[in-house]
């Protein structure tokens, strides 16, 4: 069988240092053999507050010290929403591997509300982050203690399968940190990665030009 890969996609409005250490220790914690990071292109459930390309800039950034991550494009169609099925279809369709995706516990209690929920769960498996003592991430899907397997060597043999993830990244929210860049508060640096601090600080309002608009002045 080849060798599994995880996807990891989220807003990452901005990527931070709790972001970070989930792509760090994904290739040393899941049965993988690289990470794929993708921003999402056009988020349907909440808007983000800066472009795509700065967003993918501080991705890069933050992932140029993380060994076995990449960043990849979402493959959303022009003119559509981003949806977790469209990129699993297209990086299984790429790639012909087992993908086991990473997400949050607040996000995955709501799968159900997802567009293509279920395509998207028979997809991959899923490795679910819940917060320290949460037992709110576990959704209301009828399957899905038949889903749920211990130990996450599982995950890379069967799509479909979840697996609880107890790694405990640091509490940050992205929304707060936005906050604080904006209002020039002391410290925010401090959550971001440094390789990412700069361009955080350009793309929400606390420092230079962001990425886009430097290419925006240098088009004719």
């Amino acid at each position: 069988m080849a060798a599994a890969l995880g996807v990891y996609g989220g807003c990452f409005d901005p990527f931070h240092r709790s972001h970070a250490a989930i792509a760090a220790a994904a290739p040393r914690q899941l049965p993988i053999e690289r990470l794929l990071v993708a921003p999402t292109a056009r988020p349907w459930q909440r808007q983000a507050h800066a472009s795509l390309a700065d967003r993918r800039a501080i991705c890069a950034a933050a992932l140029a010290d993380i060994d076995g991550a990449e960043l990849i494009d979402d493959p959303v169609e022009p003119g559509a929403d981003s949806t977790t099925a469209q990129l699993l279809e297209a990086l299984r369709a790429e790639h012909g591997r087992p993908l086991i995706f990473i997400v949050g516990g607040d996000a995955f209690a709501g799968i159900a509300s997802w567009r293509r929920w279920e395509e998207a769960l028979a997809l991959a498996s899923w490795a679910v982050i819940p917060r320290a003592g949460d037992e709110a991430w576990r959704p209301a899907i009828a399957d899905l203690e038949a889903r749920t397997v211990a130990d996450p060597a599982l995950l890379a043999a069967e799509s479909g399968r979840i697996w609880r993830w107890d790694l405990r990244p640091p509490p940050l929210a992205a929304s707060s940190i936005r906050a604080r860049i904006a209002a020039g508060a002391p410290g925010w640096e401090e959550d971001l990665p440094p390789t990412a601090a700069a361009l955080a600080a350009g793309a929400y309002g606390g420092g230079p030009a962001t990425i886009e608009s430097q290419a925006m002045r240098s088009s004719p």
